[in-house]
This record gives C-alpha cells, structure tokens and sequence, in this order.
C-alpha cells in the first residue's frame, strides 16, 4: 500500500501503547493565558449581549405590587438612558468591542512571545490545505463581499457592511487562533449560560408582563423568530451535554448531567414558547446531525439519502399552489418567503450571479422589485408606505445577492469544511472531547439549518452566539502540529521582527475596530435624537443627529434610514421656516431645501423607490414653489411645481395603499380625470377596509361628468376578467372594480345590486386562495352592510358576514372584533334584531366600561333610526321611531340622538315631538351652521309635517 501522509488527527504513540489521542496539551504557558483572557473576554461579551438592551422607554402600564422584575428589567435596559431606535443596538456595541479586545488580545500575545511555532499562524489558517480549512473559505468570502462592494452602486454604504464582516472575522478568526482546547468548555458553558439567563428573563417577563402571558416569547431578544434563533445553540449544546455527561460517567458527572437537564429544560421551555417554526427545523436538523456524527458510515449513508430525499419532496410540496391555499393565517409568513421575498433574492442574484450587488444590498435592491408586485399579496409583504421585506429571510440566499455565487460558496464550504473535520474528530476511538465536539457540531448544524427560514444573522444579537459555536468546533477539531513529530520545528524561533509587526498590526486593527463600533452606536444614538425631535416638532436641532448618523452608521439599511431622516429633517426645516416668516426667504431657508434634494438625489440612485423619499421630495418641491414665489421667480415657481406634481404621482404609484397620499395628490391635480380617481381609490381598497376620507374621496369621483361611463367600461372588463383565471386579468384590480361600483350603487339607493356586486368580488378574492384576505375581509364587511340596508329582518345574515369578515382579519375575541371596523355594524345588526341584550354581552365580552355602554347603545340606536327613517317600504315607521325613542332613553345629551329623533317624529307627522327633538339638536349641535342645514332637509323632505325652524 501506498505511504499516505499522517492524520494530524492521529496519534503518534509508539506502537502497542494506548492511544492518548491528539496532542492537543503542548503549548507554552503564555499561550494558555492566552486562552484564558480570551475566554473571559468573550464569556463576558456573549453575557452583556444575552441580556443587555438599551430600549428608548419602558412600558407605562403599572407593575405588580412589590416585583423583582421590575428593577432588574429597567438595571438590565441602564434604565432607559441609551436610547436607540430598536433598543437592542447595544448588542452591537458589544460585539464590536469583544471582537476588537479579542484582536488586541491576540496582536500582544505575538508582540510578547520569544520562541514560538514557525509556522503559528500557518498552522492556524492551515496554509498546506488550503481546501480543507474553513478560514481559507471564510476569507474567500469576505474578499469577495470587499470587491462586490467596491462595485456596487453605493460602494461607501455597502462599505458599511463590509466593516461588520470586518468585526465577524476578528471575533471568529481571533478565537480560533487564541483558545485552547483546555478551555473551550468553559467557554460553551459561558454560552449556555447567559442564554440561559435570556429565557429565564424571557419567561419571567411573559409570566409577568406580557400583554398576552398565553402569546408567543420575544423579551429580551427583540421578537419571537429573533430570540429562538439565540436560544437554539445553548439548548441543543446542554441537552447533548446532559446525555453525555450522565451515560456512562461517576456519580459527580451523572450530577452534573442532571444539572445540565435542568438547564436544557428550561432552554427549551423558553424555545417551545417562541412558537417558531424555524427553530423547531434546527432542532430536528441537530438532533440528525449527532446521530450522523456517532453513527458509522452506513448509518451517515441512509440519513443522507433520507435528507435529501426529505428535501425534495419539502421543495415539491412548498411549490404546489394546493400546500400554500391550505396555509391558515399564522403560516403566512411561510407563503411570504416562497412567493415573495425568495424569488426576490433569485431574481437579483440573477442580474449579478458571480460578483453580487455588494454587501447589503437586499433590503435597497429589493424596492423597485416589492413595489412593481405589491398588489399581488399586500398583507404578506408588508408593503405600505413605511415597510416592505427588509431581509430574504434565508441568509444564504442574501449573502449570494450581495456576494455573487462565489462568496455563497465559499461561506457555505467553510461551513461543509469544518462538519467533514469534526465528522474525523469523533470517528477517533480516544479523541478527548468527543462529547463537546459532537454537541457543538449539532449546534452549529441546527443554527445553519435555521438560517435557511430566519433573519436572526441581521440582527443585534445572534452573530456572536453563532460565531462562537462555529469558532469552538473549529478550534477543538482543526489540525494541528505534533510536538513529538519534530519538536525542533515545533519550538523553531520565528522572525521576531515579522511577527511583532504583524502583533503591531492586529493591535492597530483591533483598536480600530472598537472604534467604529463605538461610533456605529452613538449613530444608532443619535439617529433616535433626530427622529425623537422630528416628532417633537424640532427639525432644525434634527439636522446635526441625523448627519452624524449618515456619516457613522454600518448596517446598509439603516445608513439609508439615516440619509432619509436627514432629508426630512431639513425639509420640515424649510416648512417650519416658511410657515414662521411670511416674507421672502433669505438664503440659508432656500441652502436648506436644496440641501435636502441632494440627498434624495442620491438616495434614488442608492435605494430607488426607498420608504417615504417620493413623498419628501414632494414636500420640499412645494416648500420650494412656496418660498419662489415669494421672490417673485416664475421660472423656478413653475419647475419645482412640476417637480412636486411628478414626486406625488410617484409617491402613489409606489404607496398606493396610502390614503393620505392619494388624497394629497388629488387636492394638487384638479385637473385628474375620473379614471384616474378611480385607478387611486381601487388601489386603496385592494388593501382592505376603508375609511371616512375614502368616502369623501368617492364623491370626488361622482363630481367628474364622466365618471359613469368610465365606470362602466372598468365593468366591462372586469366582467370579462371575472371569467378567466387570474394570471390572465387585463386589469389587475378587477375585484375592486365591482367593489367601486358596489359602492356607486348603495350611494345611488340600490343596496341590492351593491349587494349582488360586492358577492362577485368576494368570489374573486376567494380565488386568489387567501393572497387577498384584508381585502376579501373587506368585501365580506361591505356585503353586511348592505344587506342590512336591504332590510332589517337581513341582519342575521348581516351578522354571519360580518363573523366571516372578522376571521379573514384574525380578530378571534370579541375584544379584537370591538377594536376593529366590523363593531359599530354588529351592534346595529343586534339591535335591528331586538338583541339589545346581545349587545350588552358583546360589549362586556370585549372590556368597554359599563358607564359607556349607554352611550355607544344610544349611537347604534340613533345611526338605525336615521338609516331607516323616511323608508316604508323596508321598515315600519314605528319601528324607527321606536328606536329613536330608546336612544333618546339612553342617550338624552347626545345631539346626534335628538336629531334623530327629529327626524323620526317629522316622518310619521307628529310636528310637536319633531320640533322639541330639532330644537334640543340645534343646541346641542356643535356646529350650528350644520344643524340649521339638516333642519332644513328635514322640512324639505317631510313637508307633509308641519316642522317649525328651531331657533339659534
């Protein structure tokens, strides 16, 4: 048989002697304290970043009487005097300066030493097999996240990111070149630990204080998806601890076992309440891997093929439109993924498939790609006008958008490479910590697995948690020199004057690295300061705050929140200082607008279509016709005016879903055809229920001459669409479309083709197999209404529509139907029904104090009487006067109530009662001009009965 080259694995005893294993003891006293400083250091920076937060206020509700919480909570969050934006910030901080101490630690370690391996750092990074070392991999990828950056369209923003790469490294690659194997467990018990303290305080605090104690764990990570991906190592790293210190061990290991139960326990309690699909992947994947890794090769052969033939039929399952109709609401997030924010990434690792877009550039690629499809699913992808999918929530598909193919290979080999090492460690009859390396290895297995769902790596919080797990294996697994080999080679005296620079270097690189953390944070800081004083109605001590978090903050996107918010800043300063002097602007007002239209100018190029920038450009263009046309310069009046005109188009092609938008833009394009009102409105309606200025907006409509034959050719086709398979539709908002005309009808006084109408667009929304849900709940809500307007006697069916409308939007307690847009119809749908007693139920079933139980009774009461009052031919007139009678009872100072009082006597001709109720209303009424106008509709409508005018 050939000589193959020795296993570093291997041991090297003489034969017939007991194999000690690798030799992992033989290293200098030096380099041990090394080790240990390394391990406090990092044990004390993944402790501040389990329960460290720094949240911008703490919840005003009362605490129970005499609880710990309390103060350990506010101790725990340095009492609110840090704020941040998220509040979780400070994780960053953490990070940033454990990973520059970690640097620094190793820089002196080789500044200090005399006599050291030849080949240290060689042997660390592994330069003889290249292919076989995750570090080589690793900083193949971050060399390519350097020179993707350097072309990307923003390369100082995505230079930001690559700065926290830049911190990734110096804490991974610093502890596997500094801890020893004698010292990680302490280290993975520091770990395990400090996650431990997050759940107990997460589940304390969910016992305590949450809104819902029943809900799902967030506290103290951030949100529920967030804190399992946290959680996760620590309890797959104690369970597997748990097994292996009670198999087989002394009493004082089997207690030890025990105690690690204990802790897994609670680790996964605090797991199993974050009801995270994700990390319930991760644990299935790590419990595979450890059977994988103890098993023998045909075990490890089935569980491949088993995997693999698991993923395929995950794949073909997710991708069959029958899986992803029969999602319930709470899986949402999972269509999300599969139809909406993957094929985002595929898309955009599709235009630059080696090199990427550079790093973070998902959440600002990805605008122009949410905003062209956010009709198709608007529930899903969160597209309003603040948000749309920040994240691809699936960290490898983003590392491939920012990275090209090259550095989503290289970061994936690096991961492969050290599961193939620790696969050769545990194969090993004596390897010494076998036990440690197989839980390791499962942890970091089950965390890359949940990294395929989650967004966790893009948050404060999970990368040093991650990176440690993955920085231990590796440190314990990786090859190293055998001193008994050549003990020359092993003591040879390096240049000294080579490795004190490179010491010289590291320390410099470490301090630098703390540095920019440090700024990152007051950035984060200091973007809170201006946000908090743009709310205050302080723009211009906002500029400053928001400047310095353009120049120093990191994270892509919130480098580009803070460009935006250093826009508005100045745009609310030149509003506030045209508002405040009516004269002329002087210079410095106009270097402010101008100022602010730079930089959206360059934020189009950075993140186009990005948040609110449309909308702000709009609102400097205006300041700046306003401030213009003080100067008397037409030239400029007219082209900032065709600016602002063109930035409020944008803002409602990109917002469309904004009612305030739409509505703004309208007021400055009177000149809209009612084609154009009505493309806007059906676009506010595919996002659900509407409002009051909706309503408003409609008349606006039905004031244009040509809006009946407009309308009648949108019905047109989308009566051919309602016969064609979605895909097909030549008007993408065909549903609303009958809506818009249901709509028409019920004003016109035909409730019974609005009814017939709205059904059809139900149907519509119902195909699209719950991607329209707030929409379909809308139409549902609709069709109660004017079914009820039909007829009183409709009012069951009214009720069960509005209970089909109220589960599409996942109200499930009464509490949350009452705090939504279907109440005010239910009581009236009950009280129609002589329910009164219902009604008082529902009312105490969702919380409303008894003192306003009266009153919101008198309301439904008075808004039934008023619908109904002067229409025989659907009600009795003394039915309707019946139910002004009982909210006058239940409601006597209410104008609303006497007026429809009035109007009830006025239709059955009874003059005197009708008088005395208009004369209480116009008293009452708040705005006399209005309550004259009614009176008079009312003599105008009722002739017959003799009304006199109430007096002022």
């Amino acid at each position: 048989m050939a000589d193959r080259p020795p296993d570093p694995l291997e041991s090297t005893a003489p034969s017939g002697e007991a194999s000690p294993g690798p030799s992992f003891e033989a290293h200098t006293g030096r380099e041990e304290a090394a080790s240990k400083v390394a391990v406090v250091v990092a044990a004390m920076a993944l402790l501040a970043n389990c329960v460290l937060t720094s949240p911008p206020r703490f919840d005003p509700r009362p605490w129970p009487e005499g609880s710990l919480l309390k103060p350990l909570v506010e101790a725990l969050g340095l009492h609110a005097r840090y704020p941040t934006m998220r509040g979780v910030e400070i994780r960053d901080l953490v990070f940033a300066l454990g990973a520059a101490a970690i640097v620094v630690i190793a820089g002196l370690d080789l500044i200090a030493r005399r006599r050291r391996r030849s080949l240290a750092w060689s042997d660390a990074i592994d330069l003889d097999e290249l292919a076989r070392s995750p570090v080589a991999w690793w900083m193949l990828w971050v060399i390519a996240g350097v020179l993707s950056s350097a072309f990307a369209d923003a390369p100082r923003v995505a230079f930001g990111q690559v700065a926290v790469r830049a911190m990734w490294t110096a804490w991974w690659f610093g502890l596997i070149l500094l801890l020893r194997p004698l010292h990680i467990a302490s280290l993975a018990v520091a770990l395990v630990g400090g996650l431990l303290l997050a759940a107990i305080l997460g589940l304390w605090y969910q016992a305590v204080r949450a809104i819902d104690p029943a809900g799902r764990l967030g506290y103290p990570f951030g949100n529920e998806g967030w804190m399992a991906a946290c959680l996760l190592p620590a309890f797959v790293v104690a369970l597997i601890g748990a097994i292996g210190l009670a198999i087989g061990g002394t009493s004082k290991r089997r207690a030890l076992g025990l105690g690690a139960a204990v802790v897994a326990g609670a680790l996964g309690l605090a797991l199993l309440r974050t009801g995270t699909r994700s990390a319930y992947v991760g644990i299935v994947v790590a419990a595979l891997a450890t059977i994988a890794m103890l098993g023998d090769r045909r075990i490890r052969t089935f569980m491949t093929v088993v995997v693999l033939l698991g993923v395929l039929a995950g794949l073909w399952a997710v991708g069959r439109p029958a899986m992803l109709e029969s999602l319930p609401l709470r899986s949402e997030s999972i269509r999300s993924r599969i139809e909406h924010e993957w094929p985002y990434a595929y898309r955009l690792v599709g235009q630059k498939p080696i090199v990427g877009h550079g790093e973070g550039a998902y959440p600002l690629r990805v605008g122009p790609l949410a905003r062209a499809e956010q009709f198709s699913e608007p529930a899903i992808t969160a597209i309003n006008h603040r948000v749309w999918p920040t994240h691809a929530h699936n960290e490898y598909l983003e590392i491939a958008v920012e990275t090209g193919g090259v550095g989503c290979v290289s970061f994936v080999a690096a991961l492969v490479v050290t599961f193939l090492r620790a696969l050769r460690y545990v194969e090993r009859p004596a390897a010494a910590h076998r036990v440690l390396v197989v839980a390791l290895a499962a942890a970091l297995a089950g965390a890359s697995a949940e990294h395929f769902f989650g967004v966790g790596m893009r948050n404060p919080g999970e990368p040093p948690i991650y990176l440690a797990v993955w920085a231990m294996l590796w440190a314990l697994v990786r090859p190293r020199d055998d001193p008994n080999d050549d003990a020359l080679r092993y003591m040879t005296s390096a240049r000294p004057t080579r490795a004190a620079s490179i010491g010289i270097v590291l320390v410099a690189a470490g301090a630098g690295l703390g540095w920019l953390g440090a700024m990152d944070w007051r950035a984060a800081r200091r973007l809170f300061d201006a946000e908090t004083l743009l709310a205050a109605g302080r723009p211009v001590e906002a500029i400053a705050p928001a400047d310095f978090a353009v120049r120093y903050k990191l994270d892509p996107f919130r480098q580009v929140v803070a460009q935006l918010t250093a826009a508005r800043a100045r745009s609310e300063t030149l509003l506030r200082g045209l508002a405040d002097d009516p004269g002329p602007p002087d210079d410095a007002t106009l270097r402010v607008g101008h100022e602010a239209l730079a930089i959206l100018a360059k934020l189009k190029d950075i993140a186009p279509r990005f948040l609110m920038l449309a909308r702000t450009e709009a609102d400097v263009c205006r300041a700046l016709v306003d401030a213009y046309a003080r100067l008397g310069r037409p030239a400029e009046v007219l082209s900032f005016r065709q600016l602002a005109r063109a930035a409020f188009e944008q803002e409602c092609r990109d917002e469309p879903f904004d009612i305030d938008a739409v509505r703004t833009y309208l007021r400055i394009a009177p000149d809209a055809k009612a084609l154009d009102w009505m493309q806007l409105l059906r676009g506010v309606m595919r996002a659900g229920y509407v409002d009051e200025t909706w309503q408003q907006l409609l008349h606006g409509v039905r004031a244009r001459p040509e809006w009946r034959a407009v309308l009648a050719d949108l019905l047109h086709v989308a009566t051919q669409d309602a016969e064609r398979p979605r895909e097909r539709w030549r008007d993408p908002l065909t549903p609303e479309t009958f809506r818009l005309a249901a709509r028409m009808e019920y004003v016109d006084g035909a409730p019974h083709r609005a009814a017939e109408l709205v059904r059809r667009a139900e149907a519509l929304y119902a195909a699209a197999n719950r991607r329209l849900i707030a929409a379909q709940s809308a139409a549902w809500f609709e069709l109660a209404i004017y079914r009820l307007d039909l007829s009183p006697d409709a009012a069951d069916e009214a009720l069960a529509d509005l209970d089909r409308a109220d589960e599409l939007r996942g109200a499930a307690t009464d509490a949350q139907r009452w705090t939504g847009p279907t109440a005010a119809i239910r009581l009236s749908c009950l009280l129609a029904l002589d329910r009164e007693g219902d009604a008082r139920a529902f009312m105490a079933r969702a919380g409303v104090p008894e003192e306003q139980v009266a009153l919101r009774l008198g309301e439904r009461y008075a808004a039934l009487a008023r619908q109904f009052v002067g229409r025989p031919d659907r009600i009795d007139a003394e039915r309707v006067v019946a139910w002004a009678r009982r909210a006058a009872a239940l409601a006597p100072d209410e104008w609303i109530v006497q007026l429809a009082l009035g109007e009830a006597a006025a239709a059955i001709g009874d003059a005197k009662a009708a008088a005395a109720a208009l004369d209480s209303f116009v008293t009452r009424c708040p705005d006399s001009d209005y309550a004259h106008r009614e009176v008079a509709r009312i003599r105008a409508r009722f002739p017959t009965a003799t009304v006199d005018q109430p007096s002022r």
